[in-house]
């Protein structure tokens, strides 16, 4: 029967064989898979992927809280910040197995240079993700609305610039109202493109008319702790996000690749409120010229139609006062053509009259009887011939001084 030993004894002979050739500590390379801290100590899963992206080997590590202390004295970024998941990294390790708990890498040291490195050829397989499937900087394409109220806010109540940002929109010296819907997210840790992917599927949710824009604003870091950013399914979000997204991460000489796709990058929260602020402020500014262009305009077509409505009412005016002195010239000539015809009539009629009264004169039986004749009546009859009188009647001879009544008799 083949030998049988405990795996107790199985154990510490791989312990021994470990300790025999592992004695010194040795530099090793892996991805990290995930990293936790727990009372100042980080437990990390370190693993090798093979060619087709298969873990091929993984293994337990850690780093104990007073050797993480030493190496943060190293460097001016926190372990935390260069220990995402997917990172490569360098690290200098004791080989520890022991015999109940198994295989376990003590870190001691951490080569920054090498992630760093690794990180910025990993920042560089992001962009050209993103470009071969034409997302690349695809949010820039969308339109500012000319008012920017309506704000989608991706931060953490916690985080440094989220008062920075609402505080400065709140207290504006414009008196503009905002209507600011807060996505709670971490913005630094393992929780951080989670939360931001999840905070994106909620706002692509809402209607076309619910956010005039998205803000992402973090606030002050060092340099690594912005690697979240660098994440390509952020910035594919961001790229396919249906409002224009501003981002205020918070790094003064960094862009992440979150910045380069979105609609505009700042370096602050508070710019990011500033320039919302100036963007309607220059709206604002552009809708009063409108507006005095407009009123102007107005002014300017009101005084000429004022103007020519003058003119039209002169000319008018004019018009009708030659018309008149012409009308007042024409009856002036037809009442002096009336005169002269009245006046030639009238001395015709009075020629008239004076012949007629020359006639009558002449006429007058008056002036007959003064010159010796007399006139023969029988009944009020004036008798000219001697056929006329009735001899039967009485006659009356009139005189210029008197009359006298007289018979007829007939000669034998």
């Amino acid at each position: 029967m083949d030998e049988t030993i405990t795996l107790k004894r199985l154990n510490e002979f791989i312990q021994r064989v470990i300790g025999l050739n592992f004695e010194e500590a040795i530099w090793i390379r892996g991805e990290v898979l995930q990293a936790k801290e727990n009372r100042g100590h980080i437990y990390i899963e370190l693993s090798e992927k093979g060619d087709k992206e298969e873990i091929v080997a993984q293994a337990s590590a850690v780093i104990w809280k007073n050797q993480t202390t030493l190496i943060n004295k190293k460097f001016t970024f926190n372990l935390l910040s260069i220990l995402k998941e997917g990172n490569q990294v360098r690290v200098k390790v004791l080989v520890d197995f022991h015999p109940r708990y198994g295989l376990k890498l003590i870190i001691q040291d951490l080569d920054s240079a090498y992630t760093l490195g690794q990180i910025a050829q990993k920042r560089l397989q992001v962009i050209s993700k993103l470009k071969d499937e034409h997302l690349w900087q695809l949010n820039k394409n969308l339109m500012l609305p000319k008012v920017i109220q309506r704000i989608a806010l991706i931060s953490s109540k916690t985080a440094a610039g989220y008062l920075d940002f609402t505080d400065h929109l709140k207290t504006n010296p414009f008196k503009y109202a905002f209507n600011i819907s807060h996505f709670q997210t971490s913005m630094q840790g393992e929780k951080t493109e989670e939360e931001i992917n999840n905070a994106f599927h909620e706002i692509n949710k809402c209607a076309p008319n619910t956010f005039d824009v998205v803000t992402i604003i973090r606030g002050g870091g060092a340099k690594l702790d912005l690697i979240d950013f660098d994440n390509f399914q952020i910035s594919k979000n961001i790229c396919e996000c249906k409002f224009p997204v501003l981002t205020g991460i918070g790094h003064q000489t960094d862009e992440s690749i979150a910045d380069l796709n979105a609609h505009y990058s700042f370096k602050t929260p508070t710019a990011v409120a500033e320039y919302i602020l100036n963007h309607n402020s220059l709206f604002e500014t552009q809708l009063i010229e409108t507006f005095n262009g407009i009123k102007n305009w107005g002014i300017r077509k009101i005084s000429i139609e004022k103007l020519r409505q003058e003119n039209i009412k002169a000319k008018i005016y004019n018009t009708f006062q030659q018309k008149a002195w012409q009308n007042i010239t024409n009856l002036n000539d037809i009442f002096s053509r009336i005169k002269k015809i009245g006046n030639e009539k009238l001395q015709g009629e009075l020629f008239n009259l004076k012949n007629i009264e020359s006639i009558l004169q002449i006429n007058d039986p008056l002036a007959i009887l003064a010159k010796g004749y007399t006139i023969t009546l029988q009944d009020n009859r004036w008798i000219k011939k001697s056929y006329e009188l009735d001899q039967k009647k009485e006659i009356t001879i009139k005189f210029i001084d008197g009359q006298i009544v007289s018979k007829t008799q007939q000669d034998g």
